[in-house]
């Protein structure tokens, strides 16, 4: 649910977030996967902190390949 929600704020073409900060919110591999379909859209967002996000390599992997 939370990788939607946060892939809409960063899709969103009026948002001005150059630094995203989601540390330690459980966020897990499939919330990331969700999450990059709204980084994918973005120009501003600069930077993103991701630790403590339960996220496993084998997401990190995957996402190396897209």
């Amino acid at each position: 649910k939370s990788g939607s929600a946060l892939a809409e704020v960063l899709a969103n073409n009026r948002s001005a977030i150059e630094l995203f900060n989601i540390n330690g919110n459980r966020l897990g591999g499939e919330g990331l996967g969700k999450l990059c379909t709204g980084l994918i859209l973005n120009t501003k967002c600069e930077t993103i902190c991701l630790a403590d996000n339960m996220i496993d390599q084998v997401w990190f992997l995957f996402l190396n390949i897209v």
